[in-house]
């Protein structure tokens, strides 16, 4: 709903970048904080090795520059409801790319059918809105599609090889690194960011992704990967849309239509799926279907 509202008054490269600028700002600011009044070896600012550096970079370049680059552009030519289903596909490509690179997170029987039911649950909220007209709309869902598969194989690749790497540290050079081509971007296509329509909602939009979507949302969320499995984590994606639409008629006056009913009890079926344990696994290149267990 931010992003909705925010793109009425800001082009997206720009209204992107300064998401993360001021969201980096923020984490290294606490970095820098709790370093000062830290212990010997206890306040590290920076990642410790060229490894971490490497791991930090590459999935900053990914999920930050290009797939929260592609999907801010893409929404200015899509319906809201087809860009939500494309952007709740990200469950879906984890546990496909988790199965095949993390040995403890294999899938499930039971993973599968909770990511098909929770991403139906989505279809069916949007299902008046699954359309894209033009070609610069069918160029749009490319985008997102794209922009969920980056999203998928770099938090698979942070919970991989990011387990011991501080999660202020991650999000903290993750969202500076990542913001600075779409600043970049933004200038040069999109002109001087002082000489934008800088509504209140405009700023508020922007502080509240800042601040809520991004600095404490990406900690929490590296965080969790020390904790949680990444396909647990990451089926937030199909309860975002879903609070969004509740959202929208909580604050916006919008409808609450059937759709969005049913859709979210599929959402919550499907969640409590994915996050319930004790599932066989579906291991090895040739993948089989493996009986639950009696309970």
């Amino acid at each position: 709903m931010a992003v909705k509202v925010g793109l009425a008054d800001l082009p997206p490269f720009t209204f992107a970048g300064l998401r993360f600028v001021i969201a980096a700002v923020v984490l290294l600011g606490v970095l820098r904080f709790r370093s000062a009044g830290a212990g010997a070896g206890a306040g590290a600012v920076l990642p410790a090795t060229r490894a971490e550096w490497k791991l930090i970079v590459i999935t900053a370049l990914v999920t930050v520059s290009t797939a929260y680059g592609l999907q801010y552009w893409a929404q200015q030519y899509v319906a809201s409801g087809l860009a939500s289903v494309l952007t709740a596909m990200v469950p879906v490509f984890v546990l496909v790319f988790a199965h095949w690179s993390l040995p403890d997170e294999p899938m499930t029987v039971r993973k599968v059918i909770g990511v098909i039911t929770g991403l139906g649950g989505v279809v069916v909220i949007f299902s008046d809105q699954l359309h894209a007209d033009g070609m610069l709309a069918l160029w749009a869902s490319v985008a997102l599609i794209i922009a969920s598969v980056s999203l998928a194989g770099a938090q698979v690749a942070v919970k991989k090889h990011g387990a011991k790497v501080d999660p202020m540290i991650i999000a903290g050079w993750q969202t500076a690194i990542g913001s600075v081509p779409l600043v970049v971007i933004g200038l040069l296509v999109e002109g001087n960011p002082f000489q934008l329509n800088w509504s209140g909602r405009a700023v508020g939009s922007l502080l509240y992704l800042s601040l809520i979507g991004s600095a404490a949302a990406f900690f929490v969320l590296y965080w969790l990967f020390r904790r949680m499995e990444v396909t647990k984590v990451l089926s937030v994606a199909f309860v975002n849309p879903l609070i969004a639409v509740l959202l929208g008629w909580m604050v916006l006056g919008e409808v609450l239509s059937w759709r969005a009913v049913a859709g979210g009890v599929a959402i919550l079926a499907g969640l409590g799926l994915v996050l319930w344990s004790g599932a066989a696994p579906l291991r090895g290149h040739d993948v089989k279907w493996v009986a639950e267990p009696a309970e």
